[in-house]
């Protein structure tokens, strides 16, 4: 697919202004109509990229690239970060789709979906290296109020699984607990909670367990 010679112009603009020793452009420098006709063009050139029916990862980091220009031209456009963030996760660039959710969550918070929250949370995870750094993370996003239940219910979920893998069950029921108060019909978490009662001497909390599977 070809770009054409605005689009081609703009990017190779951009390219160059980050390149080392380039001074870095303010949010307000890039807000032109021309720079926002240009992201604009640049993003519906990822979505024909993708829309192809070829979603391999090159066709990810292709999209993510383009992606990137139009969210440097024009970074206050909180869609042009939620689709680079996609195009990241499709690619398998964590880093680069935690990058894009932040700046999209810097944008509006309100912009960032449950379903991009729960994207986010399992990829700060993985990209954490210490227990105590993830728990610390899920129990934060667990306590804040103001968010969507079915991000706390996930958070609980993954906060429970945790201490599974510490071998703490008791703590581990404590939380996937937690998280069926808060989304009830989460088949993860209602099986998590069966296999930690499996071996319960407690034949009505092992029932009530099944009976939510």
């Amino acid at each position: 697919m070809k770009l054409k010679t605005g689009a081609l112009f703009a990017v190779f603009v951009l390219f160059c202004a980050l390149l080392p020793g380039a001074t870095p452009a303010r949010a307000a420098d890039l807000d032109t109509p021309a720079n926002r006709a240009v992201a604009e063009h640049l993003a519906g050139i990822s979505q024909q990229l993708l829309q192809r029916g070829e979603l391999s990862k090159p066709a990810f980091e292709h999209a993510a690239l383009i992606l990137s220009a139009a969210a440097r031209l024009d970074p206050t456009e909180e869609r042009y970060w939620r689709l680079l963030a996609e195009a990241e996760n499709g690619a398998g660039n964590r880093r680069g789709a935690i990058d894009a959710l932040t700046a999209l969550e810097n944008i509006d918070p309100r912009q960032v979906t449950p379903a991009a929250w729960v994207r986010m949370i399992d990829l700060y995870l993985t990209d954490m290296q210490q227990m105590p750094d993830q728990l610390g993370y899920v129990e934060r996003i667990y306590n804040q109020t103001g968010i969507a239940p079915s991000i706390r219910a996930h958070a609980a979920f993954r906060a429970a699984q945790l201490r599974h893998a510490q071998a703490a069950p008791t703590l581990a029921i404590e939380w996937v607990n937690k998280s069926l108060e808060l989304n009830p019909v989460s088949p993860a978490a209602a099986q998590l909670r069966w296999m930690l009662l499996e071996d319960s001497n407690d034949r009505a909390k092992r029932l009530e367990a099944l009976l939510t599977l």
